[in-house]
């Protein structure tokens, strides 16, 4: 049996950092398969189209039905920086818009690392975007 310590943990959910996180009596386990369950065919998914982007990049947002979604882009803070749709109306077999780096005041977004949320009742995705100068 090898003993373990760690000193420091941060533990991040889609890139935003969870906290506060306890990792008292843990097991860790080296390769040992996780179940992770396979989407649904009609879950919720959202694309970003080129990535890394410059000047544009394309969400495509597709699945869950037809129906209004709210589409995000967040820092890596999990802070607002544009509210690109409320409600967009999204037909069955899918939609797009184009977000150009800009904030919702207009002003430019620095290079670095965003994330796109699309929130369609209570099912909710995320996709990341490396967005450069």
């Amino acid at each position: 049996m090898t003993s373990l310590s760690i000193r420091f943990k941060e533990f991040f959910s889609a890139g935003i950092l969870v906290t506060p996180v306890t990792a008292t009596s843990c097991q860790v386990g080296i390769g040992i398969p996780l179940d992770v369950p396979a989407r649904e065919p009609g879950s919720l998914r959202v694309q970003a189209d080129p990535n890394p982007a410059w000047g544009s990049v394309r969400l495509t947002i597709s699945g869950a039905g037809s129906g209004p979604r709210d589409v995000d882009v967040l820092d890596v803070t999990g802070r607002a920086v544009r509210h690109l749709s409320r409600g967009m109306n999204v037909p069955s077999g899918g939609g797009s818009l184009v977000w150009d780096g800009t904030t919702d005041s207009g002003a430019r977004v620095p290079a670095g690392i965003y994330l796109v949320r699309v929130r369609s009742g209570a099912e909710s995705r995320l996709t990341r975007i490396a967005w450069l100068p």
